[in-house]
């Protein structure tokens, strides 16, 4: 009950936060929610339409406010599901990379922990977010949107990554999506070339 409670509370403020204008945390920020968000506003719509055909139809008071409230809590939950893709995105800073969905997920690799940032668009046979592959290299984490992702974060070595429910295996590619992969990478490549560059001189 108290993850829901949290949740519930993250997700308005998520949705204060888009309304206020606030930008997104921790860097350049790249939005990744394109493949889901002409979904989530059919259902908001939907969702809207069916709030006064309710109250034209049912024909007990008691019953037609408490579907009007419903109705109304439903259709800002959905915005604020939608503000909380928009605030928390991907952002990409000094130190490193922060991988997010939503209010799930959110964890940060640094620059230090990255080989390689390729574009690779990758359709998934799952609707999970979180989805384990096996490579020859060995386990590669997607955090997929619309069971597609479309940035590989290759790493140095295999390492753990923090998500919802718990530590992950050891992971040596980190696979997310981005609205705009070419831009993605290509900030993330000046970042990884800089800090070679910086390391090199101090050797």
């Amino acid at each position: 009950m108290k993850r829901l409670i949290a949740y519930e509370l993250r997700m308005w403020l998520a949705l204060g936060r888009w309304i206020a204008r606030r930008p997104p945390r921790g860097g350049r920020p790249f939005r990744y929610a394109a493949p889901v968000v002409p979904i989530i506003w059919t259902f908001i719509v939907l969702s809207a339409v069916e709030i006064p055909i309710a109250d034209l139809l049912l024909p007990w008071h008691g019953v037609r406010i408490a579907m009007l409230v419903l109705g109304a809590w439903g259709v800002t939950w959905m915005v604020g599901l939608l503000a909380s893709m928009y605030v928390n995105t991907h952002a990409i800073g000094e130190d490193g990379i922060t991988v997010r969905y939503g209010l799930n997920i959110d964890f940060f690799v640094p620059w230090d922990a990255i080989a390689e940032v390729r574009a690779n668009k990758r359709p998934l046979q799952t609707s999970k977010t979180v989805h384990f592959d096996q490579t020859s290299a060995g386990s590669a984490l997607s955090v997929a949107v619309g069971s597609q992702t479309a940035v590989d974060l290759v790493l140095a070595e295999p390492r753990v990554v923090r998500l919802p429910s718990g530590d992950s295996e050891p992971v040596t590619e980190i696979r997310v999506n981005a609205d705009d992969p070419d831009a993605f990478v290509a900030e993330a490549r000046e970042h990884l070339s800089r800090r070679r560059a910086e390391s090199a001189s101090a050797h």
